[in-house]
């Protein structure tokens, strides 16, 4: 079974090396990078609304593999949504409690 998780996540605008053109779309499947981790995953994001660049929203998200280590998904955990070698998206995995509470983090990854 895969892991299906909520996370925050905020697309880079062009300025920021993000997207020339916004992505247009309901689901997405690309590739996240975890920090300390050597390997990129490929993931498949789900929107319950069509993504603005720069604004924060919540996302549904999961592995494409079953065989992805599921354990970088735990709370709090930082990712990167890249296309090639650039930076698409930041975000971050949500806390799994009652309050809604969404923490997201805005920043690149040190390089």
């Amino acid at each position: 079974m895969r892991t299906a998780i909520r996370g925050t996540l905020r697309w880079l605008s062009a300025e920021e090396g993000g997207r020339q053109q916004p992505f247009a779309g309901l689901r997405y499947a690309t590739v996240a990078r975890f920090p300390g981790h050597a390997t990129a995953w490929s993931v498949v994001a789900e929107f319950t609304s069509i993504p603005v660049a720069g604004e924060p929203m919540t996302v549904s998200f999961r592995f494409l593999s079953p065989d992805a280590p599921v354990e970088l998904l735990q709370p709090g955990s930082r990712f990167e949504l890249i296309e090639g070698e650039r930076v698409v998206a930041v975000g971050e995995v949500l806390f799994n409690d009652e309050t809604g509470s969404i923490h997201l983090n805005n920043q690149r990854f040190p390089e």
